[in-house]
């Protein structure tokens, strides 16, 4: 047990002094909060890259593909002001390292659940997100904050741009900060009903991915 709980915490750890796995930095969404009974479903699928970490070189500038994540998250409006989400990720980390003097290289994976409330800034162009985070590696558990603004620009419902500052919180052995910021795209025929959503972002590690959002109950709520 100890040593699962040091290997997950050595992988945060190691990102943020250039890591073995990269924590999640998409968001796939916009300012736009659920009306009251609407269902928000979204499926993902992201990869990270960064620097390499070399526990034995100080001076490592050479690029490696950290991990690639599949994700599935849901919100619901409770009214037009409240509202719910929940959000499940797996992370499989595609490189392999050894651990100081183990002899046998090790590869793993992770799972991260969230849970949050989006909170309307200004209608449809600017929401605050604050979701609470949870890194489970074989029952070892690593807590995170990951408060988020969201700057929505929709020119028509056809298409937007979204950008997303935000900070990466890690409470494990002590409260570690990590600033970010992501960017976006959403891409419909009506995004008030469904979005295709590819993404970009950075915090020292690059990632990039795809959404795709349908929005449930939308004729119910507008009616």
């Amino acid at each position: 047990m100890r040593r699962s709980f040091f290997v997950l915490f050595l992988f945060l750890a190691a990102f943020l002094i250039q890591g073995c796995v990269a924590p999640l930095n998409s968001v796939f969404d916009n300012a736009t909060l659920p009306s009251k009974h609407e269902l928000q479903v979204k499926a993902s699928a992201s990869t990270y890259y960064g620097p390499q970490f070399d526990f034995g070189e100080e001076d490592s500038k050479s690029l490696i593909h950290y991990n690639d994540n599949i994700g599935i998250a849901l919100r619901f409006g409770f009214t037009d002001k409240f509202n719910l989400g929940f959000r499940y990720e797996h992370l499989f980390i595609r490189n392999e390292f050894e651990l100081f003097d183990e002899t046998e290289p090790y590869t793993g994976k992770l799972n991260y659940y969230e849970l949050s409330s989006k909170i309307n800034l200004k209608e449809d162009k600017m929401a605050l997100d604050i979701p609470l985070g949870l890194y489970d590696y074989e029952g070892e558990f690593i807590l995170a904050l990951d408060p988020r603004y969201i700057v929505t620009f929709r020119r028509s419902q056809n298409f937007e741009i979204n950008l997303f500052p935000k900070i990466h919180i890690f409470m494990c052995d002590g409260i570690q900060i990590i600033p970010a910021i992501g960017a976006g795209l959403g891409l419909s025929s009506d995004l008030d009903k469904w979005a295709f959503r590819p993404e970009i972002g950075l915090d020292g590690n690059l990632f990039f991915g795809a959404g795709f959002t349908v929005n449930l109950n939308k004729r119910a709520v507008d009616q």
